[in-house]
């Protein structure tokens, strides 16, 4: 979860452009919709106000028949702001999408704070053991995975244009030489004690996890 380092690109900012002005769309198509509304109460009022006159022999039926024809209207006018309400919201939920894609789980809460830098995290614990990349370099997402000629020779060549390489050393293979006259007293998942002159004085315990197949022909 630490940064490691940040990427300056124009995607991004122009995401979080689309993420508001889809905000904006869809806030103003809610608001819309919501006017409709009240817009059909006040129709449905008037509707059944004339109704009541034409039955008391009041108002004139053509007063009624223009007061239902402006309901109607309304009713429609409703269905299609619904619609445009829907597709706002799927316009908003795609650009939330193409922001988590880029990296920004949570949006700024206003256009003031617009970047174009998207942070680079830490997807595991442990320490830089080796940077590919330097300050105001031009980098691109097929960078950490693009094979060389040799990849099929060469399992690095794979991973070689990877930004930043980062290792656990907390745990740690372990290749230990072994006579083979001891070979018999060794099995898989055993544990070993051992001693190394990076550590002098310490003792490690390890487990076995797999065996060699081959000897030296000098030392045995």
């Amino acid at each position: 979860g630490q940064v490691l380092l940040y990427v300056n690109s124009p995607d991004v900012a122009e995401a979080q452009s689309n993420y508001f002005d889809a905000l904006a769309k869809m806030t103003s198509a809610r608001a819309e919709m919501e006017l409709i509304k009240t817009r059909i109460d006040v129709a449905e009022k008037d509707r059944q106000r004339l109704k009541d006159l034409v039955d008391e022999g009041i108002s004139s039926k053509k007063d009624l028949e223009a007061s239902q024809g402006r309901y109607a209207a309304t009713r429609a006018e409703l269905v299609a702001a619904e619609a445009t309400y829907k597709a706002a919201q799927a316009q908003f939920a795609a650009a939330g999408v193409k922001l988590k894609a880029l990296g920004i789980s949570k949006p700024q809460s206003s256009p003031d704070g617009f970047t174009s830098e998207l942070p680079l995290l830490s997807p595991r614990d442990g320490i830089v053991i080796q940077r590919n990349v330097v300050a105001g370099q031009g980098v691109s997402p097929t960078m950490a995975n693009y094979p060389t000629s040799n990849a099929a020779n060469n399992a690095n060549a794979v991973t070689s244009h990877a930004l930043l390489s980062i290792a656990n050393l907390k745990k740690v293979w372990v290749m230990l030489e072994v006579p083979q006259s001891q070979i018999s007293y060794l099995d898989l998942d055993s544990l070993v004690k051992f001693e190394t002159e990076v550590a002098p004085g310490e003792v490690f315990w390890g487990k076995i996890t797999k065996m060699g197949q081959h000897y030296d022909p000098v030392s045995h």
